[in-house]
């Protein structure tokens, strides 16, 4: 088994222990869920940059960063030597990258240049314990979001010009997390939130339009639907945060963020990128009820929290069961399927991979 695949299998056990303190330790389930979210993001991003590079030295340097995002919610200074770490990796990995993926390699880097930083303010700024679990997920899981989405929805669709889209997005985007915590303006985030929702939108309608959905039949047609769905299920979760920031206090926040901002990224692109990295062979059953019950969970959790873990699980469930062969029976569909929608994307990374 790859390493990523236990760190991913890691990041969903302390899920799960995060997911069981959620009614007895409010401050130990937002340590153990911002390590889980880290620890899932910095195994996908290992497969990653890998396959944006397969013949580089770029996987040794982004493993090693896992455990030190593990434990970066206790020691915030691990949150900036993984950063730098990760950094090195993506430097080593764009000098045999082919050139199409340069862009998104110069926006992993500027992301880990970003999550450097925030992590040493992070040290030097005292910041209590939600305010620290929340600028972790901020400056390097949800940030890296931004360019490898615009990367697979503009390559695969021919949706525009890569460069156009994801550099202001994530200029924006970082502009924002810092006047958040340095100047404790949220506008500027809310700005940066509201212009990637349209902007995700808009690619989503154009891929809708494109050649490559318009040829396709079958299960790769159902896979692209799910892929707009996916799209505009981000852009929606985007445009809520950004309506609904002003209201919320830190807690809600960081729900809207990792349930929302991040979440709804990892349910579009899980039925390509988790298989992959797993070894398991995909599923491929693609339908809209992950996203779903994932917008139902944290709409009920932003509302009074009654029955919001109990919907989050399901979600959780729903999801493993629509994007892996998890027992023999389950119907895989055709090669045609969703990897066709990331495959694309992915052979442009080097080889079949997360895209």
């Amino acid at each position: 088994m790859r390493l990523e695949a236990l760190a991913v299998y890691a990041s969903l056990a302390i899920l799960a222990a995060g997911l069981l303190e959620a009614t007895r330790g409010p401050v130990v389930h937002a340590a153990l869920m911002t390590s889980s979210v880290l620890v899932f993001y910095s195994a996908v991003a290992s497969a990653y940059v890998a396959s944006a590079a397969p013949r580089s030295n770029a996987r040794p340097y982004m493993l090693a960063s896992i455990p030190l995002y593990a434990v970066s919610p206790a020691t915030p200074l691990f949150y900036t030597l993984a950063s730098l770490v990760s950094a090195a990796g993506v430097a080593v990995a764009r000098r045999s990258a082919p050139r199409v993926v340069h862009t998104t390699l110069d926006a992993l880097a500027s992301v880990y240049a970003f999550g450097a930083a925030a992590g040493v303010y992070a040290a030097l700024a005292h910041l209590d314990p939600y305010g620290l679990y929340t600028l972790l997920v901020y400056a390097v899981p949800a940030a890296a979001c931004i360019p490898v989405n615009l990367h697979a929805l503009t390559h695969t669709y021919r949706a525009g010009d890569p460069r156009a889209s994801m550099l202001p997005a994530l200029a924006l985007y970082e502009a924002g997390v810092a006047a958040r915590y340095a100047l404790g303006s949220r506008l500027p985030l809310q700005a940066a939130a509201g212009y990637y929702a349209a902007l995700t939108a808009l690619l989503a309608t154009r891929a809708l339009g494109s050649r490559v959905f318009r040829a396709a039949r079958g299960p790769a047609r159902r896979a692209h639907l799910y892929t707009a769905w996916g799209e505009y299920s981000v852009a929606g979760f985007y445009a809520a945060y950004a309506a609904l920031l002003p209201r919320l206090d830190p807690i809600l926040e960081a729900h809207m963020l990792a349930m929302g901002l991040v979440a709804s990224h990892v349910y579009l692109h899980a039925p390509l990128m988790l298989p992959v990295i797993l070894g398991l062979p995909a599923s491929r059953l693609y339908n809209p009820l992950p996203q779903l019950l994932l917008a139902a969970s944290l709409a009920e959790r932003l509302a009074n929290n009654g029955i919001a873990l109990h919907l989050f699980a399901a979600s959780l469930a729903v999801l493993a069961v629509t994007t892996a062969r998890l027992w023999p029976g389950v119907k895989r569909g055709s090669p045609g399927g969703a990897g066709g929608v990331g495959g694309q994307g992915s052979r442009r990374l080097g080889r079949k991979g997360p895209g």
